[in-house]
């Protein structure tokens, strides 16, 4: 399945330099003219300030999530500019008559930046660490999930303790993240998710450099390295 991604850097790097603090931005590493050219493919973003770690798990504060969400990890849907939600790294899904349990099927063909492969194991290892380990305030989110059962490899079921309106739209946000179990051990300096982007390299209060994965599954990102 093949998606737009040519916005999602943009609208991340807008919402990190509005958080941080924007000191200047120019890009290059394209071959623009004068007459228009093309589309520059790198974005260079110069911040007064940033972040000491890129666990946004265990780190309080909005810069991390608004900059690493749907361009380092993605969750199971998204929202459109609407505010509707949208199918991402699940293709669909049903929900019971009583509306407590929600059965999602996932794209298939989806590997994380470290190389493992996307399946119903790592969105309930996913879920089930945000109770267990996150320290973020977010973690709240998740307190209407009761269980999380892995139905085969592309398909998982989600029960809540109770109906909610809400639930469905928090997996949007950075709450909803999927991890690589094999990839949390150092989240701090090594983000690991199945976006478009990976961390290129990462100097604490410093620099974020995300590259583009050649390996993505959607739709290759309009810029290369930001």
């Amino acid at each position: 399945m093949m998606r737009r991604k040519n916005a999602i850097l943009t609208t991340a790097a807008l919402a990190t330099a509005a958080i941080l603090g924007l000191a200047g931005c120019s890009a290059g590493a394209g071959n623009s003219s004068s007459d228009g050219g093309e589309t520059p493919t790198t974005a260079t973003i110069a911040l007064t300030g940033t972040p000491t770690n890129l666990d946004f798990t265990t780190t309080a504060g909005s810069a991390i999530p608004q900059a690493l969400m749907s361009n380092v990890y993605e969750g199971l849907v998204e929202l459109d500019q609407s505010g509707e939600i949208q199918p991402l790294l699940a293709s669909e899904w049903t929900v019971s008559d009583d509306r407590k349990t929600y059965t999602f099927t996932l794209q298939e063909g989806v590997t994380f930046s470290n190389g493992d492969e996307f399946t119903a194991d790592d969105v309930k290892f996913s879920f089930d660490r945000v109770k267990t380990d996150w320290v973020s305030s977010l973690k709240a989110k998740m307190d209407v999930v009761d269980s999380v059962e892995v139905v085969s490899p592309t398909e998982v079921a989600v029960t809540l303790t109770k109906p909610s309106n809400a639930w469905l739209f928090s997996l949007a946000t950075p709450v909803g993240a999927i991890f690589s179990e094999d990839g949390v051990d150092d989240l701090a300096n090594t983000p690991v998710g199945t976006g478009p982007y990976a961390v290129g390299s990462w100097t604490p209060n410093e620099s974020l450099v995300l590259d583009t994965r050649d390996d993505y599954w959607g739709e290759a990102p309009g810029v290369e390295q930001v």
